[in-house]
């Protein structure tokens, strides 16, 4: 069972969201930020690295919101650990769909959420 599973299996917002703050504990922090890390589109300051040189997808994040932090946590169990090539096959998109994130968040936490998305799949390229 996928993080996206137990997520989904989450009836209640209360409880989501109760999810996504203790997802916000396991987040792999990032060492240091800098400028060139931060991701535009998020309501809070948010902060994601994408190292790729070992083959592999490692992924390290931070935000000042704790729900973005799980949100990120979330996003970044689909790619962490995976070979390049098969991280570029992930359909995010669909997990997300598939999960039901598009009704817990609000759309300013949607837009964030994408745009995370959318550095993971830029430095995938």
């Amino acid at each position: 069972m996928s993080l996206f599973d137990d997520f989904a299996a989450e009836k209640h917002f209360e409880g989501r969201t109760r999810f996504l703050l203790s997802l916000a504990r396991t987040l792999p922090l990032l060492d240091s930020k800098s400028a060139s890390d931060e991701v535009s589109g998020c309501e809070a300051k948010t902060w994601l690295h994408l190292d790729t040189s070992t083959g592999r997808v490692n992924l390290r994040g931070d935000s000042e919101a704790r729900i973005v932090k799980g949100l990120m946590a979330l996003l970044f169990s689909l790619f962490e650990g995976l070979p390049v090539k098969d991280a570029k096959a992930v359909d995010a998109r669909k997990a997300f769909e598939q999960a039901g994130l598009a009704r817990f968040l609000s759309p300013s936490r949607s837009n964030g959420l994408y745009a995370m998305l959318e550095r993971i799949e830029q430095g995938l390229a």
